[in-house]
């Protein structure tokens, strides 16, 4: 008897932690956040050339900040191919200096946007942390993913790898071919 409450409690929250993340195949929302130093970036600025990497993190979250070294090394590998890496903090109250020495400190090469009404976060349903979405050239989403662990950056890669743009090695061997 005990068992049929059980299940079904099982089973929503299954259904409600699926409906709590952005499907993939969909568009995602524009926004446009101040970066670190106040200057005003689009999600659309981001978009064009290869696939976009959005990380959801705060200077408090542990998991954030390992997420964000390790894909910061796939960023340096893939960014002239393409990939754009965008992280967007989450440390709201906290003092945008703070943020900003903290990410100088970890020598962080790509864009820090400030998510201080919240608004993104709520758009793209970031209810825990780390969060992260990738999206393709043209913006339509491909992945979300709650969590990162050491090793995802290969499954990362896999994903993002059709999206990225030739390389000059691809591009000379196809001349030789020819």
């Amino acid at each position: 008897m005990h068992r049929i409450p059980v299940i079904l409690v099982a089973m929503l929250l299954v259904l409600s932690t699926a409906s709590n993340t952005l499907a993939a195949d969909k568009k995602a929302f524009d926004f446009t956040l101040n970066d670190l130093q106040n200057k005003q970036v689009s999600l659309k600025s981001l978009l064009g050339e290869g696939p976009v990497y959005i990380a959801f993190w705060a200077t408090w979250c542990k998991p954030c900040i390992k997420e964000l070294e390790i894909v910061s090394k796939v960023y340096e590998d893939y960014k002239d191919r393409g990939f754009q890496l965008v992280g967007i903090n989450e440390d709201a109250g906290r003092s945008h200096s703070k943020v900003k020495s903290f990410v100088r400190a970890k020598n962080w090469n790509f864009p820090i946007l400030l998510d201080d009404n919240e608004k993104v976060k709520r758009d793209y349903k970031a209810f825990g942390l780390p969060y992260s979405v990738i999206l393709d050239a043209e913006g339509n989403i491909i992945h979300t993913a709650y969590g990162f662990r050491a090793g995802d950056e290969a499954k990362l890669k896999e994903m993002i790898e059709p999206h990225l743009l030739e390389s000059e090695e691809d591009t000379s061997e196809k001349e030789t071919e020819e």
